[in-house]
């Protein structure tokens, strides 16, 4: 099922990714948004909130990541139900590791079972 379901940002929110974040987080916690219901692309979204798809698909991959959506290749991306929400406990919060590579700031997330070494510093 589509939903018509557009999210209020807040405008001191940033970066705007975050933002997103916060408005689907707050759509499930007040029942706007419901397991099962099926978020807009993210060309849609972002064409409709003015900002670029890669902003809203870095939203949805950080919650994908968290359990909180669940991406089917072909489908589109929808709210998961309770038991997919259990967040691991082994992630690294998104933009802990900060890796500089060639001058080039790369963020991640990354498991401690992945990455023994992330939280270390040299």
């Amino acid at each position: 099922m589509d939903t018509i379901w557009q999210p209020a940002l807040d405008p001191e929110v940033k970066p705007k990714y975050r933002g997103v974040v916060q408005a689907i987080r707050e759509g499930i916690g007040k029942g706007a948004l419901k397991p099962g219901d099926k978020l807009p692309p993210v060309r849609d979204l972002g064409w409709r909130l003015g900002m670029t798809p890669g902003t809203v698909a870095r939203a949805y991959t950080v919650l994908t990541d968290e359990g909180v959506l669940n991406a089917e290749v072909g489908r589109g991306t929808f709210v998961a139900g309770p038991a997919r929400r259990e967040r691991p406990l082994n992630l690294i919060e998104e933009d802990a590791v900060v890796h500089l590579t060639g001058g080039i700031r790369i963020r991640s997330t990354c498991s401690r079972r992945i990455c023994p070494m992330a939280g270390r510093r040299g």
